[in-house]
């Protein structure tokens, strides 16, 4: 049995978004892979000049320091692992100093983070640094990584492209966006039998960074009076925003104990995402509750199915108002998608991921 020390690569306090729920993800499906022991590393809050400092200066990764550094090879040490799985590319620095104690390495893009940054954060000279530092460490992830893992084709092929260098076909694998099933007979009985009369409820769901805050506000001004439906916003982060983006028909609840409930009520779930990188694990959630979905090319970004059967490709204000309207007039449409819900279970169920965990594993072993 595999040995592995896992490094989350995230803040302690980082709890919420598609980025901590694939890391516990990936945490759990490693557990049914073998050994796994959670290092003890901590997040480095650092100074802007501190970074700069280090950047210039060493070869530290950009959260860890020197604390952090010590703590991971000191596990690496005591716990006589096999393997060390580091859950995000920003960790390219270390991965030199681990190698030197004869284990494999397996590095986690989440993202290609330089696209990601690229796309999404404001242009700033505080940001030009951080890419010259997020490129640094994603050149040695790719370089001395025994596997990486990317969650689409796309990220697997704009790392190719990017950094052809240092990119090797035979050690790059994908493991898409997958969401442990959380379904039940009786939730499929709720959903089936709630009245549903009178007008719609749409939902959108997710927390409030840029890509999720920029495409509900596009689509409240663009789309909704021109739908016949309510919309609800449920997200960390959203209830700040419920000001601007309240309305008659508009409602803003921001964190909640519990997504299911919400989830489960809505007649539909709406993605209008533009921005982004790596895939939206929200989309793997609602397609495990058996929802329609009408979404955008990122929001679908990396899931293999067919559009029209689980809600709608939309892209444009048109496209969202004509597919949606569509839906709601067609009273012969079960608010149960049993489309969305067979092909969760078939490509995106956490089952799928463990699977070809297992196989990564014994391949970066051998």
């Amino acid at each position: 049995m595999n040995k592995i020390l896992f490094i989350p690569g995230l803040d302690k306090n980082h709890k919420y978004g598609g980025g901590a729920i694939c890391s516990i993800r990936n945490y759990e499906c490693l557990k049914k892979c073998g050994e796994v022991i959670l290092s003890e590393m901590e997040m480095e809050k650092k100074s802007f000049l501190k970074k700069v400092f280090n950047f210039f200066t060493s070869s530290i990764p950009l959260c860890t320091g020197k604390k952090g550094e010590r703590t991971i090879l000191n596990e690496i040490k005591k716990s006589k692992c096999d393997i060390v799985f580091i859950n995000n590319s920003f960790f390219g620095g270390i991965i030199p100093k681990i190698k030197k104690y004869k284990v494999r390495v397996i590095t986690f893009f989440h993202n290609v983070e330089i696209t990601y940054l690229k796309e999404v954060e404001k242009i700033s000279l505080k940001n030009r640094l951080k890419a010259n530092a997020v490129m640094k460490s994603e050149k040695k992830c790719l370089k001395y990584s025994d596997a990486v893992i990317f969650l689409n084709e796309r990220d697997k092929k704009e790392a190719s492209r990017l950094y052809a260098k240092y990119f090797c076909a035979d050690k790059a694998h994908i493991i898409p966006a997958t969401f442990q099933d959380d379904f039940s007979i009786q939730d499929k009985e709720y959903i089936l039998f709630q009245k549903k009369n009178g007008i719609k409820n749409a939902l959108f769901f997710g927390s409030s960074f840029a890509p999720n805050y920029n495409g509900i506000r596009w689509f409240i001004r663009n789309v909704l009076d021109k739908i016949s439906c309510n919309l609800k916003i449920v997200g960390v982060g959203f209830d700040k925003y419920k000001d601007e983006l309240s309305g008659d028909r508009t409602e803003i609840l921001g964190a909640v104990p519990d997504m299911k409930q919400y989830i489960l009520d809505s007649d539909f779930i709406v993605m209008p995402i533009f921005e982004g990188s790596g895939m939206k694990i929200k989309t793997a959630e609602a397609l495990m509750y058996g929802k329609t979905i009408f979404g955008s090319n990122e929001a679908f970004e990396g899931y293999d199915l067919d559009f029209e059967k689980v809600g709608g490709l939309c892209n444009t204000a048109d496209e969202f108002i004509e597919k949606i309207n569509k839906k709601i007039a067609d009273h012969n449409i079960s608010v149960f998608n049993e489309y969305s819900r067979d092909i969760y279970e078939k490509n995106f169920s956490n089952q799928i991921a463990v699977n070809i965990f297992n196989k990564i594993l014994d391949k970066a072993v051998q």
